[in-house]
């Protein structure tokens, strides 16, 4: 599907957004993008137009397929346009979102997974390092609780 971009004002003008942090949306169905004009970075951009044109689903079925779709989104901006240089505010809402809000992965089921995602690609350095201090915190806090 060839994306469309469309630029808003606000993320309130994103159909069913409510995320006043979001830079923007896509709806890979339609091949949708929106980005919020002064906002949206052309990583994200980059990140979202993946998405349309792999015609990603917004929520896939099994948490590892939603971890390899953002990994490989993510991926393709920082080939495309050298952005994001580091991915932990990327990891870190992966694994909150396949921990808590999306699905109901376990910690050592999204630490996991996102290793081997991540282990499928040639890594930048800074990303390499990102998911080590994300496996460092994770692996301190679960060891804490037990």
């Amino acid at each position: 599907m060839k994306p469309k971009v469309h630029y808003v004002n606000s993320y309130k003008d994103i159909p069913t957004a409510n995320d006043p942090t979001m830079q923007g949306f896509s709806i890979p169905k339609t091949g949708d993008i929106y980005a919020i004009k002064g906002k949206t970075t052309e990583g994200y951009l980059q990140h979202e137009i993946y998405h349309v044109e792999h015609n990603h689903p917004v929520k896939p079925r099994d948490f590892r397929d939603f971890i390899d779709q953002e990994i490989k989104a993510s991926y393709f901006a920082y080939k495309t346009v050298k952005q994001p240089k580091r991915i932990m505010g990327v990891l870190r809402a992966i694994f909150n979102d396949v921990t808590t809000n999306i699905y109901s992965a376990t910690p050592r089921q999204a630490i996991a997974a996102i290793r081997v995602s991540l282990n499928r690609l040639d890594l930048p350095i800074g990303w390499r390092n990102d998911y080590k201090q994300l496996e460092r915190e994770y692996n301190k806090i679960y060891q804490r609780s037990k």
